[in-house]
């Protein structure tokens, strides 16, 4: 699957953070149509979300220290198989071929049976018929 029209925001990790992410959550419950995605690591959380959600998300996390924001993305998210999580290099394998067309990734993102990648608009194409040559064969 393939999402257009996304921005990405990394910012510290607060005290107040995750009532603001909750409060992202409460306000867009019940869309349609929107993609969102927050990781959370040691120091920083980044968020990537429909840029329709920009302004909702400058508001709600307005005062954080952001570190960086990006415009202009693209996700493709592949639906893995049930046994991925038992499958030594199943990321590799998906990433090399992206790398070996020098097409960089913005952030990856994953869940046990999916796969997203976040890059430029401008390389989504390259992307798509790369991952497609990909798994034409299997």
């Amino acid at each position: 699957m393939v999402r257009s029209n996304l921005m990405e925001i990394t910012v510290l990790n607060s005290e107040p953070l995750l009532v603001k992410q909750k409060q992202l959550l409460e306000q867009i419950k019940g869309r349609e149509n929107y993609f969102l995605t927050i990781t959370q690591g040691i120091y920083e959380t980044t968020l990537v979300v429909s840029e329709n959600l920009e302004q909702k998300v400058e508001l709600i996390f307005e005062g954080e220290k952001i570190k960086s924001k990006f415009r202009n993305l693209s996700s493709i998210t592949i639906q893995l198989p049930a046994d991925a999580p038992r499958v030594p290099g199943i990321y590799s394998y998906i990433l090399k071929s992206l790398a070996w067309e020098g097409i960089n990734l913005v952030e990856v993102v994953s869940t046990c049976h999916e796969f997203t990648i976040i890059l430029e608009n401008q390389n989504t194409d390259r992307a798509f018929s790369a991952l497609n040559q990909l798994f034409a064969g299997i």
